[in-house]
């Protein structure tokens, strides 16, 4: 095939791909010398979002319609295209420029390309074309070509006629089958059974996530094998003397050549080596090698102290030289005995698991993306298949497929996994022009198989040409130089490549970095700093935007933003949070559901999810007691029969709560489905545990949504069908957009704060699988799956290796703030935890390490910013509403004067006797507590839609309590708050309120006390204006619990201090309660 085209564009956030994509796609179309067109039809683009392919069909049709409008004026005139432009009068100077612009950027690109009439009439003929048959436009995701492929081919080869799309989410029930099957197979959990004790978690759901882990990465176990049919023995290291060798001959020379006695100069860890044979001193080393490998002194095997004459410089240099080798022996050794046999392990314990899933998959139809894209690579890649030959995918394979693939445009392609390429690379064998654009810097999804490196090698893979992309279209000029100069300074730091971008904008745009730790630092007491975080900061910045026009915040972890959420909910600051959540997710209702499951359904694996929680407070040890006695213990359970194992328990807490599974297992179908729900989050105590107050919110709304259900098993098929949701009632339409950096990739703000914190993300997975490819990607050159225990072990055998596996897990983590900090178009706020390098600002850094950064390139304003961690860089920039009133953002400050009391104060009972102290009614009581709360937002809510109390308007408030509500508290519930009764009660509890005399009527009034700093919200505010300075305020605020007489007090002398023309007003206040 001879190429026309091969080209990757490497282009930074904000640099107009989609524009640049659009064009490269039109250019493909026409004839360009003695190069043909490409038919549309033949042309295949992929990207990795549905929002993508969107929004690449719109660039590519928009352009179209441009040129079709350049085509209107041009096609009657004798002149040239560009004489024409020019000649037309109809045409202001704005769209004449941008025809202009448009032109030259398509002969940029292809300078060949003659634009005149005939190259704009064919454009017309293939609109025309395209508009018709709009479905036959090649854009697809990469997940939805490659189910393209297996629908038309792979299935056939499956012996598969239908099959249904599962989402990754959803998956995990396989997992868990695959699990189950192990579990409840005798002969395979016997076999399995030492690799479960050995790697025994204390939540038996770390299992499920080792199978997900090892489902996931099959890919790298297949490209592993490198066409062969199984895994080849990894070769051990060749040893000439063991660890304990040397380990021996330094303990001869402390005593021999140092004349140190052991048992006074070894570290107390070491002590217990003096004296025991080989065989226990091997076993010390192989259990405690991290300690030799601490950094620094704290790895030495010997006390510092003991050897700190001037005579015994020269011994420690000997022991230190001899400790080095001790380091790298034990190493090899550990390789040796435990990783190869572990990997060996692994890739059986894979093989069988691969198998069971396989088997369920095919038997059940259901595949995510993830199964199509491994199904298709094994496809393709059996030659027992014929589907390629040495030329790439055969014509016989295309004819099936029914397409003629000429040109491939790839966008994100620093997104694409290995296995996707491996995949594509087939099929830009034969393509004439292949087109893939992306930023390393934006590679985030290492997690998800992203490779950042083989983006780094394609322009030497396709042997095509680079170009770039470099001027922001997104951010303005200040946001763009702090960028800049801040990623400079990383790339002098860290090993990472950052070229500089320029900047279109001519607005200056703002920014604001805070840093909390020199915030605290500058402060004495210690409650204050504590008071002092990123959470107060960010409302105190925050509420300079509102009405929160196209703001967002930007965070790493769903966990950081739920914290968040919670915080703004409080602050009645409105917030969209779009973190739909599997309700198997949340915590305390997922234990709920796994022993449910085990009641019904005698699931073994369910229970010992439960038994494994937090509820119990076991630790690891008795949980490998009921596993290894995984019979017996059922049989308790299941039948209440005593046995030697049960009787054998000393240990009375697993007693304890094995006796509260065999109540509620013997008396579970007794009880309503409401009841039981109640009965297991009192039993197990529940609050104690899961006791924040978004868990016990949900675990609250989980209890109230069971009422609906008549029947467990009914309840447990809505939740296996993912049937079951909680209720948001506080997330809005409108409002501070909340995202994670992942789900902002591709988005862009007016506003953006983005909270860099220093909260270590948790690595929740025990096992990793360490791959490596050639630059060419065609052969795997490295690959171990190994416990990430070990990482220290194979940093010391395999250091290049391990080197570039540390470089590209920091890289990612650079490029995922590097994609935060470029979604504003005009504001950037940064609030850092703590300064992430000690340089401050790029003066810092010496002229040699600068060497090559124009510093007038990257500043803007001819000027390197100071601190990169402090700073305050131009003025606000507001939208056009905020702008027409700079006391907007001051004058509607909102806050909640109701704020949220805390649902449950409580904690994890340590003692035993205190256990049996607390009363059974105190979580009904705690339950009790938190839905008064719930009425009481009820009852503001239902007032705040009031003016005069007609029937009208108790209707139409009425219908949106409902609406907000119905699915918190029920229909049944809703009725009987608001029956004939309540409502009579509400609007002749004070008449006055609804009386037609008053001139103003607020409610949910924000007053704000600028001495103070302080918000107060005021339920109802009405105002008689008499005409002559004088005047009546009636403040009323709506009470279901307690009061503070204190604080209608201090609404008059807010009001009074802020509005000097209220001084002759008659201001009176009340407290209106209702007992619900």
């Amino acid at each position: 095939m001879n190429k026309i085209k091969n080209l990757v564009l490497k282009a930074s956030a904000g640099t107009g791909k989609t524009y640049r994509l659009s064009l490269e796609y039109i250019a493909a179309l026409c004839k360009k010398g003695d190069i043909e067109p490409i038919d549309y039809k033949n042309i295949l683009v992929m990207t990795f979002t549905r929002k993508a392919t969107a929004e690449i069909k719109e660039g590519i049709l928009n352009k179209f319609s441009e040129f079709m409008e350049i085509y209107e004026i041009s096609k009657n005139s004798e002149l040239s295209v560009i004489e024409a432009i020019s000649d037309n009068k109809l045409i202001d100077n704005k769209k004449r420029n941008n025809y202009f612009n448009l032109i030259e950027s398509i002969k940029n690109i292809e300078p060949n390309l003659v634009i005149d009439n005939n190259f704009l009439e064919n454009l017309s003929k293939v609109y025309k074309e395209i508009i018709k048959n709009k479905e036959k436009l090649k854009i697809y995701t990469i997940d939805a070509f490659f189910n393209i492929i297996f629908k038309n081919i792979v299935t056939n080869l499956m012996k598969i006629k239908s099959y249904t799309m599962l989402d990754e989410e959803d998956n995990s029930i396989y997992y868990k089958k695959v699990l189950e099957n192990i579990f409840n197979n005798e002969k395979l959990f016997n076999d399995f059974k030492n690799f479960f004790t050995e790697n025994s978690e204390k939540n038996i759901d770390n299992y499920i996530s080792i199978i997900q882990r090892l489902i996931s990465s099959r890919w790298k176990y297949i490209l592993s094998l490198n066409d062969n049919p199984k895994p080849t023995k990894k070769e051990k290291f060749n040893i000439t003397k063991s660890s304990i060798e040397i380990l021996r001959e330094i303990f001869s020379y402390i005593e021999n050549d140092c004349k140190k006695d052991l048992d006074d100069v070894l570290k107390n860890d070491y002590k217990k080596y003096i004296g025991k044979t080989k065989e226990t001193q091997k076993e010390f080393l192989f259990k405690d090698f991290k300690l030799l490998f601490k950094s620094g002194t704290t790895g030495l095997i010997y006390n510092g102290n003991k050897l700190k004459k001037a005579s015994d410089a020269e011994h420690k240099e000997y022991i230190n030289a001899r400790h080095e080798e001790l380091r790298e022996i034990l190493s090899k050794e550990i390789f040796n005995e435990v990783l190869i046999p572990y990997e060996e392990k692994i890739f059986e314990l894979s093989s069988e698991i691969y198998n069971l899933y396989d088997s369920f998959k095919i038997r059940d139809k259901k595949f995510t993306f993830s199964d199509i894209a491994i199904y298709t690579y094994m496809a393709i890649f059996n030659k027992n298949n014929a589907l390629r030959d040495e030329n790439g995918l055969t014509d016989i394979f295309f004819e099936t497929l029914d397409m003629n693939i000429e040109a491939i445009f790839i966008d994100e392609f620093q997104d694409t996994s290995i296995l996707q390429w491996k995949i594509l690379y087939e099929f830009t064998k034969r393509a004439k022009s292949v087109i893939c654009v992306g930023d390393e810097k934006q590679s985030i999804y290492g997690w998800r198989d992203g490779e950042k490196r083989l983006f780094e090698n394609l322009e030497t893979i396709l042997e095509a040409k680079e170009d770039s992309l470099g001027k922001s279209y997104r951010s303005d000029r200040n946001i763009v130089s702090y960028c800049n100069q801040f990623f400079k300074a990383i790339e002098k730091i860290e090993d990472w490549k950052f070229p500089i971008s320029e900047v279109n904008s001519k607005n200056d745009g703002y920014v604001k970095a805070i840093c909390i730790k020199d915030l605290q630092d500058k402060i004495e007491d210690e409650e204050q700093k504590k008071e002092l975080n990123i959470n107060t900061v960010l409302l105190q910045e925050l509420k300079n935007f509102e009405p929160y026009d196209n703001v967002a915040i930007i965070a790493r972890t769903n966990a950081e933003l739920s914290e968040i959420a919670n915080l703004l909910e409080d602050e009645k600051i409105p917030y969209i949070l779009n973190n739909e959540k599997n309700i198997s997710e949340y915590s305390g209702i997922f234990e709920c559901f796994e022993l449910l499951k085990y009641l019904v359904y005698e699931n073994e694996l369910a229970l010992f999810n439960f038994i494994s929680s937090p509820l119990s407070n076991f630790g690891t040890a008795e949980i490998e007691i009921l596993l290894k006695n995984k019979k017996e213990l059922f049989s308790y359970i299941n039948f209440s029969q005593d046995n030697d194992f049960i009787n054998s328990l000393e240990n009375k807490k697993i007693i304890r709560f094995l006796e509260k599974i065999v109540f509620l297992k013997k008396n579970y179908k007794n009880f309503t489905v409401q009841d039981l729900i109640f009965e297991i989050i009192k039993k197990f105590q529940f609050i104690d545990y899961f006791n924040k107050d978004n868990e016990v919110k949900n675990i609250y709304d989980f209890y109230l949504l069971t009422n609906y259900y008549s029947s467990i098993l009914e309840l447990l098929n809505d939740y296996k069908e993912n049937k079951l949701s909680l209720s948001d009632t506080n997330s809005e339409t409108k409002g501070v957009e909340l995202v994670t950096i992942h789900k902002s990739k591709g988005l862009e703000f007016k506003t953006t704060f983005v909270i860099k914190n220093d909260k270590p993300k948790k690595d929740k997975d025990k096992i990793d699988f360490v791959f490596k490819m050639n630059d060419k990607y065609n052969e795997t050159i490295f690959s171990l799956f190994y416990k990430k225990v070990y990482k220290v072990i194979l940093e010391n055998c395999f250091e290049n290796e391990m080197k570039d596996y540390n470089e590209k897990i920091k890289e990612e983590e650079i490029n995922n703030f590097y994609v935060a900090l470029t979604r504003p178009k005009n504001n950037l706020i940064v609030i850092y935890e703590d300064r992430l390098f000690e340089k401050k600002s790029l003066n810092e850094f010496s002229s040699e390490e600068l060497k090559g950064i124009n510093l007038e390139d990257i500043s803007f304003e001819k000027s390197v910013i100071n601190d990169f961690f402090d700073c305050k860089i131009g003025e606000l920039s507001f939208s056009e509403k905020n702008s027409n009133n700079e006391d907007t953002a001051k004058e509607n400050l909102e806050s909640d004067l109701f704020n949220s009391q805390p649902y449950f104060i409580s904690s994890i009972y340590e003692n035993e006797k205190e256990i049996e102290k607390i009363e059974i009614n105190d979580s009904k009581f705690l339950l009790e507590t938190e839905e008064k709360r719930m009425i009481g937002i009820l009852v503001h809510y239902f007032f705040e839609n009031l003016k005069y109390g007609t029937n009208e308007e108790v209707e139409f408030s009425k219908t949106l309590c409902y609406k907000k509500y119905l699915s918190y508290f029920g229909e049944e519930k809703l009725n009987k708050i608001f029956s004939k009764e309540n409502i009579e009660m509400f609007l002749t509890k004070d008449k006055e309120i609804f009386s037609k005399k008053w001139d103003y009527i607020y409610s949910e009034y924000v007053l704000y006390d600028y001495e103070e700093k302080k918000e107060y919200r005021i339920d109802r505010l009405m105002i008689k204006d008499n005409g002559d300075g004088t005047g009546e305020i009636y403040i009323v605020d709506f009470k279901t619990g307690g009061k503070d007489e204190s604080q209608l007090k201090t609404y008059k002398e807010v009001l009074k201090k802020n509005f000097e023309e209220l001084q002759r007003y008659n201001i009176r206040t009340k407290f209106l309660e209702f007992d619900i």
